[in-house]
């Protein structure tokens, strides 16, 4: 069975380049039992020079040159609009394979999504995982658990460009407000330290990788699987360097020897906010005066060892007045000017479905404001595919922000211009996105 896995563009910029695990895991179950599988990322084909429609285009065109019996577009819900114009656009022109849609809208959003498809695509839903499987690749491989999956070789793909990401665990046991992460698995499942330590030698061995991403916090979460993993690193004297995501709070000392001896060389920190009450309002910690100190620990303690630290805040609080979202920005930027040897990452609070801010807006405690400011628009909504078709905020988030408790509308959105233009004039090591 000839199967093509595309992975739709949601970053034209490349920042999601890597091949994704999900697409990947599929790929390899398939390739393991003999089927021809092929997966393209597209976000490593265009760029925010090219047009909705010229993506669409050679995108179709690229399906046609491998002819598959089976098409699945996993679809971020920032790309579901692109997914759902090129769904159309192949059945326009008489594609009559399988085509399976699957990604946050299809798991989190069934009904909408299905309503939205119509008869063009089989939406995967949750409780259709199952029957999608065994029906369309005669195997039961819905929600497998980390210790039920292959190692990773990665050769469906053309454009893998020697760039990596594993997880050493999946879901998350936090909640934070503005994330649907730990939605998916409401408990965490984590590889075996010998798992994730194998599959580092196969790729090393194909690719001769000299780094790796992990995008979890698990090594600092679960010390006793960090240091095993640590300790593993360095009695098999593999030589990697690799970055991992963690929160400040569980970030101590102890911990950072180890992993700087074992080849962290970046550790990639969700700060969100320096402000007790957004900290608060986004249920990152309850003691938020203590969470700012230990930043202020955590960065000093990762200059000291040589570990590059990555800190990323979110702009656009509800809860704060534009004197503070302006105080917020200053605040962030004196961390970045007397600690040149970091970096800082800005994004912009944007609803993500399932998530707990998600939910309050279903249940009208919260709302929602379409943005009216056009720099604002450009500068979120602008870069996705095809959003000027689409208005619900499920389809276009970055159309959106969550309601202010303490300003209107109007001066909400002109704070958070300002904070942008300000980011964009001064010559500071920020990355926004």
């Amino acid at each position: 069975m000839r199967v093509l896995l595309l992975f739709a563009p949601a970053y034209l910029n490349q920042l999601y380049g890597e091949p994704p695990l999900g697409v990947s895991y599929l790929a390899q179950i398939l390739k393991n039992s003999g089927d021809i599988v092929k997966c393209i990322n597209l976000n490593n084909y265009f760029s925010l020079a090219d047009t909705s429609n010229d993506i669409l285009h050679q995108t179709r065109a690229m399906i046609e040159e491998f002819n598959p019996e089976i098409l699945g577009i996993n679809s971020w819900t920032y790309a579901l609009p692109f997914s759902l114009e090129l769904i159309t656009t192949l059945r326009v022109h008489k594609k009559k394979y399988p085509i399976i849609l699957s990604g946050n809208n299809a798991y989190f959003m069934p009904d909408e999504t299905t309503k939205l498809v119509g008869n063009q695509a089989i939406v995967c839903t949750k409780k259709g995982y199952d029957e999608i499987a065994n029906t369309y690749f005669g195997k039961n491989i819905a929600l497998l658990k980390p210790t039920d999956l292959p190692l990773l070789d990665f050769s469906y793909f053309d454009d893998r460009r020697g760039r990596f990401y594993l997880l050493n665990k999946f879901g998350c046991a936090k909640r934070c407000s503005f994330c649907s992460e730990g939605m998916y698995w409401r408990t965490e499942h984590a590889f075996d330290v010998f798992h994730t330590l194998k599959q580092i030698q196969l790729l090393q061995s194909l690719y001769h990788i000299r780094d790796i991403n992990f995008w979890d916090d698990h090594i600092t979460m679960d010390w006793k699987y960090g240091k095993k993993f640590c300790e593993e690193i360095l009695a098999q004297k593999i030589t990697i360097s690799w970055l991992t995501y963690s929160r400040i709070d569980q970030i101590t000392e102890e911990k950072i020897i180890l992993m700087k001896k074992a080849g962290c060389s970046h550790i990639f920190i969700g700060v969100e906010s320096l402000n007790p009450k957004t900290l608060l309002y986004f249920n990152k910690t309850i003691e938020p005066d203590q969470y700012i100190n230990q930043t202020q620990k955590v960065v000093r303690l990762l200059e000291k060892y040589k570990i590059q630290g990555i800190f990323s805040f979110i702009l656009g609080s509800p809860v704060e007045t534009s004197a503070e979202m302006l105080q917020e920005y200053q605040k962030i930027i004196s961390l970045q000017c007397n600690n040149p040897g970091i970096r800082i990452e800005l994004s912009q609070l944007t609803p993500e479905i399932d998530s707990l801010l998600w939910k309050m807006y279903q249940l009208g405690k919260t709302n929602l404001w379409k943005i009216q400011h056009q720099n604002l628009l450009d500068r979120f909504a602008g870069t996705q595919l095809f959003s000027e078709k689409y208005d619900e905020p499920w389809l276009v988030p970055q159309k959106y922000l969550f309601a202010s408790q303490v300003m209107n509308q109007k001066e909400f959105e002109l704070t958070l211009s300002q904070i942008w233009e300000l980011n964009e004039h001064e010559n500071h090591e920020i990355i926004s996105i």
